[in-house]
């Protein structure tokens, strides 16, 4: 089994993040047609395998209050 280094892991989640940043930046204008903020497109990603709030905002490192107000929305 390949174990993976502490550099390697650094570089995955380097090369991951990057990845996302593009990705959203290249849909922002699509999600704004749409009226969608990037963050709400995460959360109605992930809502439905953590349909409460305080796990989904813990999950996606938002403030409680940021995600009582997009599930409310």
């Amino acid at each position: 089994m390949f174990a993976m280094t502490e550099p390697d892991g650094a570089r995955v989640f380097r090369l991951s993040l990057r990845l996302a940043t593009e990705t959203l930046n290249g849909a922002a204008s699509a999600m704004d047609e749409l009226g969608l903020d990037p963050k709400e497109f995460f959360v109605l990603d992930g809502i439905e395998e953590r349909p409460y709030p305080a796990e989904l905002a813990r999950s996606l490192a938002m403030p409680k209050t940021t995600m009582t107000s997009y599930v409310k929305a």
